[in-house]
């Protein structure tokens, strides 16, 4: 039974976070691709993740139209995420082998975002005609 509670505080803990990277992701994405602010999505995103992202605006600059600060804030998210998963379960690895692993989770999750979005654009445009 206690297993049972492990699973599901694991699958919130990654739920939460994925959600909140997300939403990171989505963010910088849609500032570097230029999506007017008055977007509903951009609203919703902005509302979301400016409680983090404006005090990190302060010291850290954008780079080729990419919020710096959106960029290091998923990846500590990212970091965080297995930190607290790893804590949980009562396992430990080295700082280098998280700091690797989420990047490439981070990777990952950027490719799905790119591979839903043609979907979607490619299922919309069958039917907008």
């Amino acid at each position: 039974m206690f297993n049972a509670f492990d699973n599901v505080f694991e699958f919130l803990i990654t739920i939460i976070f994925n959600l909140f990277i997300f939403v990171l992701l989505l963010r910088a994405l849609m500032q570097w691709s230029g999506v007017h602010y008055l977007n509903p999505l951009a609203q919703l995103s902005i509302k979301l993740t400016d409680w983090c992202v404006k005090p990190l605006r302060l010291f850290l600059p954008i780079f080729y139209r990419v919020d710096s600060g959106i960029v290091l804030l998923v990846w500590f998210a990212e970091i965080l995420k297995y930190i607290c998963l790893l804590a949980f379960t009562s396992q430990s690895y080295p700082l280098a082998a998280i700091i690797v692993v989420s990047f490439f989770d981070i990777l990952r999750l950027l490719i799905n975002i790119f591979f839903y979005a043609i979907i979607i654009r490619a299922i919309i445009s069958w039917l907008g005609q």
